[in-house]
């Protein structure tokens, strides 16, 4: 879970704000049997959320899991995101095309119902070294000796 959190603290920033075992005894047994529960609120969308990691490796049942994005909204009040360790890409296209929000760390997100900005909002000075690379001094040293003036290079 804990790559999970830093993948979305990545994304999102840092100031998510996560909590384990709230709503604790909210969740049936037998789901709390099946999944992990974190829940976390995303400053910039102002909602919260329920991460739910599936403590087995599951097939992916598309009526299944709008089932249980049901159920969890009404334990919860919170938005369900599933995260699964592994998929193969025709299971994220199903997923994305029946809306339903998932993670899968280091790889894919997709949270419909998110609507925040991913605009940078800082600028990173880039600092440069103060000598060039052996690589950069050759290949500076060719384009002065053969007057090269311009190249594709960015």
């Amino acid at each position: 879970m804990n790559d999970t959190l830093n993948y979305l603290r990545e994304i999102f920033g840092t100031n998510i704000k996560t909590e384990y075992g709230k709503f604790f005894n909210a969740f049936p047994m037998y789901m709390m049997e099946r999944y992990k529960f974190y829940f976390i609120k995303i400053p910039a969308d102002d909602k919260s959320y329920v991460l739910v990691k599936p403590l087995k490796k599951q097939d992916i049942n598309i009526n299944q899991l709008k089932k249980q994005i049901k159920q969890i909204y009404s334990y919860s009040e919170s938005m369900p995101i599933f995260i699964f360790e592994s998929l193969r890409l025709s299971q994220r296209n199903i997923l994305v095309r029946n809306q339903i929000p998932f993670i899968q760390p280091d790889n894919q997100i997709y949270i419909p119902n998110v609507m925040i900005n991913l605009r940078q909002k800082e600028i990173i000075q880039k600092d440069y070294g103060d000598e060039f690379s052996i690589a950069a001094q050759v290949t500076y040293i060719y384009l002065l000796l053969n007057d090269i003036k311009e190249t594709n290079a960015p």
